[in-house]
């Protein structure tokens, strides 16, 4: 499908995709593979890191059209269970992207940040693992999703070599390197979905991101970008942990003192009216916030459901952690430990049954078929894209700067109350004699 908002620059999308390379490219790259390529890279140097880029350096760019049913994709299926990064910064750095791409050819500027381009191939990466598979036969004429996600899978190495990562670390490229590893990742292999852990550990170490950034005086957004960076490692060094039985990387607190993870909405950090809220959440004197109607744009709510769950998973890494260290221990259990143990795990089962309790559920939903056949095929015009579902978060009449599909919304906010309840499972321990 031809994007009059987008150029073609070198080989058409679909020509490239469909090339003579298209079978070595139906196949999805392994984290090996991935981290091979980052940590050890073939061709030219990259101690310089790239700082002129343009736009012909640039492979397999989608149109503005398919990036936006990508990104779109990436926010709802992605950054949903992961929250890695901050939307708003992110959907500027994205418009200004965009702005560079189509018109630097006539202004001869360079792109204004060389170091979100492998990220902005993470989140094609991910939109192109999360949308359904009529989308992609649809929009983008290929006939599998590996042979679409093996090429921005691809570009996201090429381009982390480029900006230097890890040897010249950067939010973006952290973030990108922790999204690709993370859906690359897979609890049964834990041994070989490790080794990214202990990289993206000490890159963010390197970046200060093991201190909490409210002390340096650090703006609320990034500050926010940092602790969900830092806690993101946290948790998936403790799905590594309880999967391999291996002791956490992130074991002793003496060495960090990164707070948890805001709740905030992404549109009210950093106002007065959150901080204030935070404030007396903290202190007892209002109860928290329960999420918005999932059917339902702009309530009242402060808290997004997206980081309530992310909390509950952090939650579980804190309490993963205390546990490892009794059982995996070279000094004999005592009847402390075992104490302590018990403690740890009615605390955990506390803390998550009181999330649970605050993610509400809309029984007996049913969308419209409209809005069923829109999200599934996107079968409306280039010309009608402002104002159709194509539209990106804070744009068109509605401006919902929070949701993106409200049908998978709603079934987010079922599955998050299942995934927490089966953290509960996972840690209960019924009989436990001291």
């Amino acid at each position: 499908m031809t994007d009059t908002m987008a150029k073609a620059r070198g080989s058409p999308w679909k020509t490239s995709i469909d090339s003579s390379g298209g079978v070595r490219r139906d196949r999805v790259s392994g984290p090996e593979e991935f981290q091979k390529s980052v940590l050890f890279p073939t061709g030219d140097s990259p101690s310089v890191k790239e700082k002129h880029v343009e736009p012909e350096m640039l492979d397999h760019v989608p149109t503005k059209r398919q990036s936006h049913i990508l990104y779109k994709g990436f926010m709802s299926g992605i950054h949903a269970i992961s929250p890695v990064i901050h939307p708003p910064t992110i959907l500027k750095l994205y418009n200004s992207f965009w702005d560079w791409y189509d018109y630097s050819s006539y202004s001869g500027d360079s792109c204004p940040d060389p170091s979100f381009i492998p990220l902005l191939y993470a989140i094609w990466y991910g939109g192109s693992v999360t949308i359904s598979i009529r989308t992609i036969k649809a929009e983008f004429n290929v006939s599998s999703r590996s042979a679409l996600s093996k090429t921005f899978n691809d570009e996201v190495t090429r381009w982390l070599t480029k900006i230097s990562f890890p040897r010249s670390p950067s939010l973006q490229g952290l973030a990108a390197y922790l999204l690709v590893q993370t859906i690359l990742s897979k609890e049964e292999e834990p041994l070989t979905s490790s080794l990214f852990i202990s990289l993206a550990m000490r890159v963010a170490q390197t970046m200060g991101l093991h201190r909490d950034p409210a002390k340096f005086g650090i703006k609320p957004y990034e500050a926010e970008y940092r602790r969900r960076i830092w806690w993101h490692i946290v948790h998936m060094d403790g799905v590594v942990a309880m999967s391999s039985g291996l002791p956490p990387l992130v074991s002793d607190e003496n060495f960090w003192d990164v707070r948890d993870a805001s709740e905030v909405k992404d549109t009210l950090l950093g106002t007065p009216e959150a901080e204030k809220y935070e404030e007396l959440v903290a202190s007892g004197m209002r109860p928290p916030d329960n999420p918005d109607d999932p059917t339902l744009c702009g309530g009242p709510s402060m808290v997004n459901v997206y980081y309530l769950s992310a909390r509950g998973k952090y939650v579980m890494a804190r309490a993963v952690r205390r546990i490892l260290k009794i059982q995996l221990g070279t000094k004999p259990v005592t009847r402390r430990d075992m104490e302590e143990l018990r403690s740890n795990l009615l605390d955990l089962q506390l803390k998550l049954n009181s999330i649970i309790n605050r993610i509400p559920v809309i029984e007996n939903y049913q969308p419209s078929s409209s809005a069923n056949n829109r999200s599934l095929s996107f079968s409306v015009s280039p010309v009608e894209m402002r104002t159709s579902d194509m539209e990106l978060p804070g744009e068109g009449p509605g401006r919902c700067t929070e949701q993106y599909h409200s049908p998978v919304l709603v079934s987010f906010h079922k599955w998050a109350r299942i995934l927490l309840s089966l953290f509960i499972d996972k840690v209960s321990a019924p009989n436990i004699d001291i």
